[in-house]
Parts: C-alpha cells; structure tokens; sequence
C-alpha cells in the first residue's frame, strides 16, 4: 500500500470530518512530494539526481542551500540539572558523558531547501542501540547556541525558535510528532499527529506539513556501516506553512528525550551550526594616495563583494567600515565571474538566495598601513521587520611607499673683508644654496645644517629666490610638496638660504685633501646637508647634501656676496 493511501486510510477511519474541515493539502506544500528529498527511510540516492538523500549531504553533491553534514557526536555531552524545553537556554546545563545506548544519539545532520517561497527543512539522527521507544527532538535556534566550559550553554531562545519531537521504536514505526514554537518566553504548540493505526513507514500530519520516518530493515550508511531497524529516523517540515515568519535558523541541536511531552527531561544532545539565513563579506584594501589639504592623509580603496549564503532574499544591504567610509563614497555594483566589481551599477535593496553584490569605497586615515574592517548587514524582510544577519571581515591595508627626491644647490664665494684692521688680512666665505622638492608629497622636520655652522662668525639664515629674508627656521621647518602648472607638470618647491664664514685654512685646490699657503693655488670647500623625513615616517634621514668650492683669488671676480 503506497505511503498516500496509507494516510489516506487512515484518516478516513479517525474521523470523515477531518477531511472536510482540516482540507487535504495541495502536493506543492507536501514536504515528502516536492523532488527535494527521500523520506525513504535509507541514505540512499536512487535513483541518482534530484531529489536528495543523506548520502548527498554526506559526500555531495547535492542542492541543499545549507546543510549541517553528518555531525558525529564526538565530545559527547549529555543533559543534566533538570534540563527541559520549557526552560529558556539559561536553565540548560551539559556534562561529558553518555546517555543509556537507546538515548545515545552518534550523528545528526539537517539540510535546508527552497520551495517557492517556503522554507523546508529535514533533518535526521542514529542512535547507538534500538532497545525500545526513544524519542528525539529537534531544535532550530535563530540565535547562535554554543557550549560553555562550565557546563552552561551560550545563547538564548529566540521567538521563532522551533523544535520538533518524535517518537519511534524499532519495528519501523512513528508514533508521535509534535512541532512547537517558542513565543513570548515559553512553548506552543503548533502541530501534534498521532499515529493511532500503528502504521510503520512514512507518517505524516493531515498537511503533510510535518513527516518522519525510521528504518524498518537493516541499512548500510557511509559515516557507521550499518544501521539495524530503529537506529535511523529522518523527517521534514515545511517552516514556512507552520510557523509564518520563522525560519532565519542560526543554530541545530538533536536531542534525546524520556518522551514527547515538553516537561520531559532532554537527554542527550548533538549541536551544530547551521546558518540557514546568512551572509558572507570580502574585502581587500587596496591602492594608498595620499590626502588632505597638506598631503598628511592616506586615502585608501576598499571593495569586495556580500553573498547571500541563506535560502531566502535578503534585504536592505548595507557596508559600513571602521574607519569610516568617506562621505559618498560607497557604491554597489554587479559582480564579474571572479567576484570583482564591473561598472555596473546594482541596487542593493534585494540580494536573491546565492546572489553577490559588489562593493566599491574609500576611507582616509592619518595611518599609513594598519588594519580595516568592513560590516555587511541585511534583513530577512523589506524595511527591517525580519530578522537581522550580518557578517565582518577584516583587512590589512597596504602601507603607502613614500620615496624623496630632493635636489641640493649651492654655491660660494670667498674674497677679503673689507674695512679690516691694517697688517691683518680677514677672509669672508659666502654661501647661497636651495633645497627643493620634487614630489608631490611634503617633507617634514627638514634640518639644513652647513658644514661651516661651528665655526666663528657663521651666520645662516633662510631667504627667498632674490636672497631677502624670510621667517623660516632652517633647523626644523615643511618643505612643501611640488606643485602642478598648467601643463600637468610637477614644479618643484624650493626654500633657499644663505650664510658666510671665516674660513680657517685654506686648501690646494687641486688636492682638497692638502692645505696651502699659495694663494694663487687656494681654494675653500663645504657641505650643506639636509635632513628630514616623509609624511608618517618615524625617523628623519638624509635627503641630499651639496659641497661647494670657491677660489681664493678668483679672476675677474666681484667681492659682492653671492646671491640665490
């Protein structure tokens, strides 16, 4: 007799009526009938294709939007202090152990489809003995549930959580099932069908809503071997047409229970994630420039892509990023097959189930370098009434190379000083020089230091290009970043100085090495080096130097003092 006539019957001898006032439902919304999945009551994908089986979920492939695998429970933990499904998460508590071998679940596994617009959901567990009746219950958590080393449970109970409970012996036979909702802080029940024909095989409530089944003969799996007759149940339920609303799961637990009543102990359990509604985001911080009105700002590109990983459209994305985005930055487009962003503009108000959406900003910071991250947010309904899913990502951002080039001008004249003291011959060097700039980017704490500073009677001072002074502080002072004319080129910016000293020996200068007392054969010579550092460095260093040489009798020369 086929699993419909079955219930059929069934239903025809529990009450006519039921037919006319609980209707018979359309095979659309039957989730043993949608070419989804087998409630065979084996793992075995045959024929092969759609619809799915437990095998697929085990090994792939197959057309889960998510699915848990095949969870072994393999730190086993068992319930304990009282722990009841009436309880909020709060009043559960967990130990290291076993439940009695008919309890004792090993492996539990669940996987999510689409139908249409309904969420559908099955969902399984084996168990280590089938000596006599167990019953087991299934929880979908919107809220991620976790294990604490004290012996808590992290996470609370959401309304829109859902459990479901079961309760099947070892002849093959579904005896009970049971959905509930938890709603205002407690248990509702939605749905609760008793198999009173004893039937074995697949049993359903009147909807074919909610269906589980366990295995009547021994059956071969490929994560324990084989499993006799009882020591497999599986099930499905449509979410959608049960609990309208529900659905954005985060978290699955299987438990083992003294009996389908919701005052019953829980037992032992199995807990996985399971991300039914989610997203996933990706970044890569890229290509620093500087920024600001002084160039003291690195400007940084961000992009990546947000992927719908759930079964449902998600809705209302954004990106929001520490540091902040720049003002109207921001701007999603289509991606390209490597998940890039194209030119195409897209709306981010609607991300279809497995859909990506790209991303494209930026961010300036006073760093250069460090770390960034990026927040996707979406809703599981239009204009924020669903639940809320979001996800990070974190990237290293490149730090912007800031190479100098600087060019260092100097040139000098030495000649008598005029009104000195008869029998003595004074000597005045004179120097004029620049530093200038040459990339688009300033220089900071520039030191110009003169070889000649420690001797008698140095005087250094900075001035413009015709040699007047100016309020400069030629030992710590911005060398501003070159410039662009009218023809798009870079003009270097330049600060000039000028300086004189008594030069104590004079040199041959034709060996600069030696000393002379030839005046014809005189010559003098020093450096001028500069010092600073590139916006976000830690440490000045050198950034040019120039060494200046000047006869001591000079044909033809002026003794005027040189000029820029």
């Amino acid at each position: 007799m086929s699993t419909r006539i079955q219930k059929w019957c069934q239903t025809l001898l529990l009450c006519c009526a039921a037919i006319v006032s609980l209707g018979w439902a359309p095979g659309a919304l039957a989730v043993d009938d949608l070419n989804l999945f087998e409630l065979d009551a084996n793992t075995v994908d045959s024929p092969a294709g759609m619809p799915d089986d437990w095998n697929n979920i085990h090994s792939g492939p197959n057309s889960a939007s998510v699915t848990t695998g095949i969870v072994s429970d393999s730190t086993p933990r068992v319930f304990t202090g009282g722990s009841k499904d009436i309880l909020d998460i709060s009043g559960w508590s967990h130990r290291l152990g076993s439940s009695p071998p008919k309890s004792d679940l090993l492996h539990a596994y669940a996987a999510a489809y689409p139908s249409g617009q309904d969420l559908i959901i099955y969902f399984g567990a084996d168990r280590a003995s089938t000596n006599g009746t167990v019953t087991t219950g299934f929880w979908f958590f919107k809220n991620e549930i976790s294990v604490n080393a004290n012996g808590s449970f992290s996470g609370l109970h959401s309304d829109g959580d859902v459990l479901v409970v079961a309760d099947y012996d070892n002849g093959g036979k579904v005896g009970t099932i049971v959905v509930y909702e938890w709603l205002n802080g407690g248990l509702q029940k939605i749905v609760q069908s008793q198999n009173l024909l004893g039937s074995p095989g697949l049993f359903c409530d009147t909807n074919d809503y909610v269906c589980a089944t366990t295995n009547g003969s021994n059956i071969a799996v490929p994560w324990n071997g084989t499993l006799v007759p009882g020591q497999f149940f599986e099930g499905g339920i449509n979410i959608t047409q049960l609990i309208p609303g529900a659905g954005c799961f985060s978290s699955f637990m299987a438990t083992s229970r003294s009996s389908t009543s919701e005052t019953a102990e829980i037992k032992n359990f199995i807990l996985d994630s399971f991300p039914v509604c989610g997203m996933t985001v990706s970044k890569v911080c890229s290509d620093p420039e500087l920024a600001g009105a002084n160039n003291n700002m690195i400007k940084y590109k961000i992009s990546g892509n947000v992927t719908n990983t759930g079964f449902g459209t998600l809705y209302d994305i954004t990106v929001t990023d520490s540091p902040a985005l720049d003002s109207n930055s921001l701007g999603f487009f289509t991606c390209d097959a490597n998940g890039n962003a194209t030119q195409t503009a897209a709306d981010p108000a609607t991300l279809g189930a497995g859909q990506k959406i790209c991303y494209v900003a930026s961010f300036t910071s006073s760093q250069n370098g460090g770390t960034d991250t990026v927040t996707a947010s979406g809703n599981t309904a239009s204009g924020g009434s669903g639940s809320a899913v979001s996800d990070t990502e974190t990237a290293t951002c490149p730090s912007l190379q800031l190479n100098p080039d600087v060019t260092v001008d100097k040139a000098c004249k030495s000649c008598l000083e005029p009104g000195t003291t008869p029998s003595r011959v004074v000597l005045t060097t004179s120097y004029v020089g620049s530093v200038c700039n040459k990339k688009d980017f300033p220089l900071l704490n520039v030191n110009v230091v003169d070889a000649a500073t420690s001797a008698a009677g140095d005087t250094l001072q900075a001035v413009d290009a015709q040699g007047a002074p100016v309020n400069v502080d030629l030992s710590n002072f911005t060398l501003g970043a070159a410039t662009l004319d009218n023809n798009n080129v870079l003009v270097p910016t330049c600060q000039y100085f000028k300086g004189n000293y008594y030069p104590t020996a004079a040199l041959l200068k034709t060996d600069l090495s030696k000393t002379t007392l030839d005046a014809d054969n005189a010559a003098f010579t020093d450096r001028v080096t500069v010092t600073g550092k590139v916006p976000f460095a830690s440490e000045a260093v050198t950034l040019g130097y120039k060494d200046a040489t000047c006869n001591l009798c000079e044909p033809g020369s002026s003794c005027d003092p040189v000029t820029p």
